[in-house]
């Protein structure tokens, strides 16, 4: 199993103090949440989350949304925020899946213990 971790682009966390973990879906079964059941994919989920706390300045932030998270976790996960401390970017998707917006949170649906 894989995951997309979007790295800063400097190693001085006070400029980028984040790394983006993007849970979504993926064309390539060999990186796909898919193949995995929701308990295995939340237990790699957190061995990841605290990865990057034990990088030192950084905080884990996940980009999903709440289908995705609910396809790929089911209710395994319901407390993963309060579990790792890891913050939430929430992804708005248009039509065609591109994502459209990382600021709205219109469309808001809490999940994996993340809310408003």
């Amino acid at each position: 199993m894989s995951t997309e971790i979007l790295a800063p682009v400097s190693n001085n966390p006070e400029n980028y103090p984040l790394v983006f973990i993007k849970v979504e879906p993926r064309s390539n079964p060999e990186c796909s949440w898919a193949g995995y059941s929701p308990l295995d994919n939340c237990n790699f989920l957190k061995e990841a989350t605290n990865a990057v706390w034990h990088l030192g300045s950084y905080t884990p932030a996940i980009f999903s949304t709440a289908p995705i998270w609910k396809k790929f976790f089911g209710s395994s996960c319901n407390t993963f925020a309060a579990d790792t401390g890891a913050l939430l970017s929430h992804a708005s998707y248009n039509s065609t899946g591109q994502v459209t917006s990382t600021h709205s949170y219109n469309d808001f649906v809490p999940f994996g213990g993340f809310t408003l």
